[in-house]
């Protein structure tokens, strides 16, 4: 397999991520890039490794997207799986990733469970770490009540469009990302589903939901007036459901324009792809860098010392 190549292209996290703190995204796509190799530089090892540390609250809330596919795609083969047995292999996992994020494996397997709470040794006794586990069992129940069980088990398997999966589609001579939840026709409709599982209210961000809506009409070549978004949050208990429209999704467009424009301003060399470290400033934000997980290398003084840690609740 030939050497892997780190081409521009946008989505809406790196969009968040340039707009939080242009050094973050420097390191989030490219300072890491390479680190997986043996005989890497040291510091871009380190960089690799740190990209994969997550905070309890989105590790929780990884643990759920990733055991309700797993419900999701049995469904889709025609089985019905336990509640009781999903929360428990769900529960498990998450015992399993603490032991081993607690034991540092993560060092030498970085795509094994990373914590920041572990890395930068924030856990203590503030930490309840069962506070996290209920969260967890909680928004796994939230999905068995919700009307996503009964609603999909009527599917046939042609009506099934996506369920965790890595898609793609062009836009103006950018690859734009997009993972859908859940993605499934119901009569005329297309519904796209996203979970969430903060605690927090929030307002659903209008530019993920539509960036579905015009994969969905890339990927399926439906209409955008057929398809609906919605997002779910599971820690919550709410749900906000939204139709798309041709202007909404000129908006969007025009949105993503922008976006990609402030990014490839920043490159040394758009065709390769080149974007230098010193070129990114950091945020003067100290709130946004206690959530970051690349305190080690880009203030290493501070986060030695403690006073960055304290990652917070995603939404």
């Amino acid at each position: 397999m030939g050497r892997l190549v780190n081409v521009f292209s946008w989505s809406r996290s790196r969009d968040v991520t340039f707009n939080q703190c242009r050094r973050r995204y420097w390191f989030n796509y490219y300072g890491h890039w390479g680190g997986w190799e043996r005989g890497c530089d040291p510091r871009t090892r380190r960089i690799y490794v740190l990209k994969q540390l997550a905070n309890r609250w989105m590790w929780a809330g990884t643990l759920v997207h990733d055991h309700i596919a797993m419900v999701l795609l049995e469904m889709r083969d025609g089985r019905v799986p336990e509640r009781s047995a999903v929360i428990e292999r769900t529960i498990e996992a998450m015992r399993d990733g603490f032991r081993s994020s607690r034991a540092g494996l993560y060092q030498q397997r970085p795509k094994t469970t990373a914590l920041m709470e572990h890395h930068y040794g924030s856990e203590s006794d503030d930490i309840d770490w069962v506070e996290v586990r209920d969260h967890v069992s909680a928004c796994m129940d939230a999905y068995f009540d919700g009307p996503f069980p009964d609603r999909l088990k009527s599917l046939d398997r042609p009506d099934w469009l996506a369920v965790e999966e890595i898609g793609s589609f062009e836009f103006e001579g950018t690859k734009i990302w997009a993972v859908p939840d859940l993605a499934y026709r119901a009569d005329d409709t297309v519904v796209i589903v996203d979970w969430k599982t903060g605690r927090r209210t929030r307002t659903p961000d209008p530019i993920q939901l539509a960036c579905y809506a015009l994969y969905a009409t890339d990927s399926w070549g439906v209409r955008p007036e057929i398809v609906k978004t919605i997002e779910v949050n599971l820690g919550l208990g709410t749900t906000h459901e939204e139709s798309i429209d041709e202007a909404r999704l000129e908006e969007v467009r025009h949105d993503m324009r922008q976006s990609i424009g402030r990014m490839v301003v920043m490159l040394r060399d758009l065709e390769s792809n080149a974007a230098m470290e010193e070129d990114f400033e950091r945020t003067e934000d100290r709130q946004t860098c206690s959530s970051c997980p690349f305190q080690e290398v880009c203030l290493p003084e501070a986060s030695a010392h403690g006073a960055l840690n304290g990652p917070g609740d995603p939404s």
